[in-house]
């Protein structure tokens, strides 16, 4: 996968290579206001990086130079050590960064480091200097070597005992060949207790079905520096008596996880709410004792209900008009929806970075930005799938990962009652009914989002090296963009949501400039959502009217025509904004002269309207919509290719 880096503008900074030796290694955040650290090192491979990494000349110039170079991140405003193997000749990378010289003063020390894969698999290898040397050859120790983290920032830990008495430096280095980037930040040193494991996860749903049987299963974490070979896993529900599983030939190392799974499965007999309590005990042996008590227990609230609902997915992608990797993406994104339309609704927001997005210049400030935060989202392209990070490229976001989703279930239902769009007014409102199924506390929030259902732009939108003109499912607005909080449920009890917007800009900019056709269709969907751990508990969706004719409308006087999608396959949507009240026929010809289709006269009030066109039956080829509205005609060509 391939993520593009959100990076800030800077001026050119200065490096500075200055040797400082330190008992331990103190924390280095790289907050220097973009300023190289003192007493870092680099060594660089000589190669010329890719034009295609980043727009940003200053970096590009930076990286030649430096290897690695301190940037600033928008979403936080934290800078980090940032390298590449995107070349302009494709070549494997050889970068340093070079620790200052420091002391090990405990043999409970580890080295503590943040990670990022920008691209899909950028490789992290790490070095150790015993003789605190700052060439290549010195550093003869390899302590880690793995693919760095993806989705963000990801924590890791290394023993470095070993080097007890010792001063030593660490080299960060990336050896990756023709991929992407690779971020590091929040370098130090810390001294740990022997022994110390707790509870991180416990891997359940917030809610259950009576009479299912839940495996109590989640993450272990080794927070101390003794290796852990042996425990006792306990649960218990509702306070009562524990449930224990004894494990051993563990060898879970510092710093890292183990998937725990209790050998005796949970089944509720009755509805209602319970808690699980999960703690670790015993640890290495009866008289192994855990150095810290903060971390050694999980409780997790669950909610069980007699009958759990279908679940419908819901899909937040964060998309630019003006980057590869999301062009890439975008072929997996639509093949996963088209293939789970019955199970999924889906809604992109267009965002500012890395380069120009005529769908995002018209609506970042009033939601698209609430969501990146929301989110904390650092790059795009990015996805959310029920609250959840996943990248939408191909092996990512699958079919699977819906489906897994789906057969959750769900506490809710939602239903969306009328969705409406008053052409005199340009106002587009809704409501929704939610019916819970259970006791559920307040504290949820429904969010409701009005998609544009397609944007074709009749030029390329990208400025990058591949083209971009069509753009589906748009994001155009929230009702309202913090959402509707939602008091407690009882069992099968409702409540009604509802919003309303009038449009107040079109659904991109530049018109004249680039311009652009937009469907006449789109979607009000609405989820039901946890902001405490963005966690989805229900979508819907239901079509409704836009009311926005493309460039290539036919505007006559009584009227104007448009179709959509064209070409097309199966089926055609006729749109039409009359000027007043009219009496509208509707009539298709084939390039022979012949009906093929045929709507009888009807009347229709001002304003937009849509009619759909079965093409099933037709043969490919070339057709003429032909509309009579009062005594004008107007005729478009419709193109039908399956």
């Amino acid at each position: 996968m391939m993520k593009k880096f959100l990076l800030a503008s800077m001026a050119a900074l200065s490096l500075s290579v200055t040797q400082k030796a330190n008992a331990q290694l103190a924390l280095e955040n790289f907050n220097h206001s973009g300023a190289f650290p003192a007493g870092w090192v680099l060594i660089n491979d000589g190669h010329t990086v890719s034009t295609s990494f980043t727009s940003a000349t200053w970096l590009q110039d930076s990286l030649n130079n430096r290897a690695w170079f301190p940037v600033q991140v928008i979403a936080s405003g934290d800078y980090s050590m940032i390298t590449t193997s995107k070349f302009a000749t494709a070549a494997a990378a050889n970068r340093w960064l070079i620790t200052p010289s420091f002391t090990v003063t405990s043999a409970n020390t580890v080295l503590q480091w943040d990670d990022y894969d920008l691209g899909s698999g950028e490789s992290l290898e790490i070095k150790v200097s015993p003789t605190a040397g700052t060439t290549a050859a010195t550093f003869t120790d390899g302590i880690y070597s793995d693919v760095a983290g993806s989705g963000g920032m990801v924590t890791h830990q290394v023993a470095i005992g070993q080097y007890n008495g010792q001063t030593i430096r660490i080299a960060f280095r990336d050896t990756t060949n023709n991929n992407w980037g690779l971020v590091v930040d929040n370098v130090s040193t810390t001294i740990l207790p022997t022994l110390d494991l707790g509870v991180t996860a416990l891997n359940l749903n917030p809610f259950v079905q009576t009479g299912s049987s839940n495996s109590i299963a989640g993450v272990l974490h080794n927070f101390g520096y003794a290796n852990v070979t042996s425990l006792n896993l306990n649960y218990n529900v509702n306070g009562g008596a524990p449930v224990v599983t004894p494990l051993s030939s563990l060898s879970i190392g510092t710093g890292t996880d183990y998937n725990y799974t209790s050998a005796t499965n949970w089944t509720p007999a009755t509805a209602g709410n319970y808690t699980i309590k999960v703690w670790a005990d015993q640890i290495n042996g009866p008289s192994g004792v855990d150095q810290n008590h903060a971390n050694d227990t999980l409780t997790f609230n669950i909610l069980v209900i007699d009958q759990l609902q279908p679940k419908t997915v819901m899909i937040e992608e964060f998309t630019q008009a003006s980057c590869d990797p999301c062009a890439n993406a975008h072929v997996n994104v639509d093949t996963v929806y088209a293939n789970n339309m019955s199970r999924a609704e889906i809604c992109r927001y267009h965002v500012n970075f890395p380069g120009r997005d005529c769908m995002d210049s018209v609506t970042l400030a009033p939601f698209v930005q609430s969501r990146l935060s929301y989110y904390n989202v650092g790059g795009v392209p990015d996805a959310k799938v029920d609250g959840y990070d996943v990248y939408p490229g191909a092996g990512y976001l699958t079919s699977a990962v819906i489906g897994g989703e789906a057969s959750v279930g769900s506490p809710f239902t939602i239903t969306i009652n009328n969705p409406s769009y008053n052409a005199a007014t340009k106002s587009f409102s809704y409501s929704a009914t939610i019916k819970g199924f259970g006791a559920i506390a307040a504290g949820l929030k429904a969010y409701a989002v009005l998609v544009v259902d397609t944007i074709t732009y009749l030029a390329n939108q990208s400025t990058e090296t591949i083209a971009q003109t069509v753009f589906p499912q748009v994001a155009e607005n929230m009702f309202p963009a913090a959402g509707t909080s939602l008091s407690a449920f009882t069992t099968n009890s409702t409540q009604t949501i509802n919003g309303s917007w009038t449009k107040d800009h079109p659904w991109g900019s530049n018109r004249s400039v680039w311009g652009y056709d937009s469907t006449l269709t789109g979607r009000i969907i609405v989820w039901i959502e946890d902001d405490a751990n963005q966690f989805v508990y229900q979508a819907a969706g239901a079509p409704i009217t836009t009311g926005v004719l493309g460039v290539n409308a036919v505007v006559g006087n009584q009227a104007s025509l448009d179709v959509y999608p064209n070409p097309a396959k199966n089926a055609a949507v006729v749109g039409l904004n009359l000027l007043s009240d009219q009496d509208v026929k509707l009539e298709v010809y084939n390039m022979l002269g012949q009906m093929v289709y045929e709507m009888a006269s009807e009347h229709r009030n001002a304003g937009n309207s849509v009619s759909t066109i079965n093409t099933t039956n037709f043969a490919n080829g070339q057709y003429m919509v032909k509309v009579i509205v009062g005594g004008e005609i107007l005729t478009k060509q419709l193109v039908i290719a399956k």
